[in-house]
């Protein structure tokens, strides 16, 4: 009897602790360039944008032109930011990205910092939106593919 109640106590917790409705990986073609991964991505619902998957980056990270080309607000211009490397914080500017989404995954009301960006734009030799860090990939198991280019979120 004892065993019983213990099991179906288990199995009411593990309801709990499921992963999210969105547990089935969703694949996300990427790029390879100059060892980065580059993914194209939507804010705002706008048309797709490139990004750089940084598993690195503790928060996600936006440029100058795509903020001014976007329209996006800034939210704060005196966020105290501390960077490694560098032994005092830094004055960011954040905005906010109502709808976030790399192919049918979405994350709403992301932020991210404001950044200059240019050094690895011309790395890419495009233009580059962003890139997504930990504040967007903390919600998913992250799976990188490298053979077949395919970064997997579930």
């Amino acid at each position: 009897m004892l065993l019983r109640h213990t099991v179906w106590l288990v199995l009411l917790f593990s309801l709990f602790c499921s992963p999210p409705a969105h547990a089935k990986p969703v694949p996300i073609v990427f790029e390879r360039i100059s060892g980065l991964i580059v993914v194209q991505a939507r804010v705002n619902q706008g048309p797709p944008a490139t990004f750089i998957v940084d598993t690195g980056a503790s928060i996600s990270l936006v440029s100058h032109a795509f903020v001014r080309q976007r329209r996006l607000k800034s939210i704060s211009r005196k966020v105290h930011l501390s960077v490694v490397g560098s032994n005092k914080a830094q004055a960011v500017t954040l905005v906010q990205l109502d709808h976030f989404a790399i192919g049918n995954v979405v994350i709403n009301n992301q932020q991210a910092i404001v950044q200059n960006l240019d050094a690895i734009e011309n790395l890419l030799k495009r233009p580059l939106a962003g890139v997504i860090g930990a504040s967007f990939l903390q919600h998913y198991r992250v799976v990188i593919d490298y053979p077949r280019r395919i970064l997997l979120l579930e």
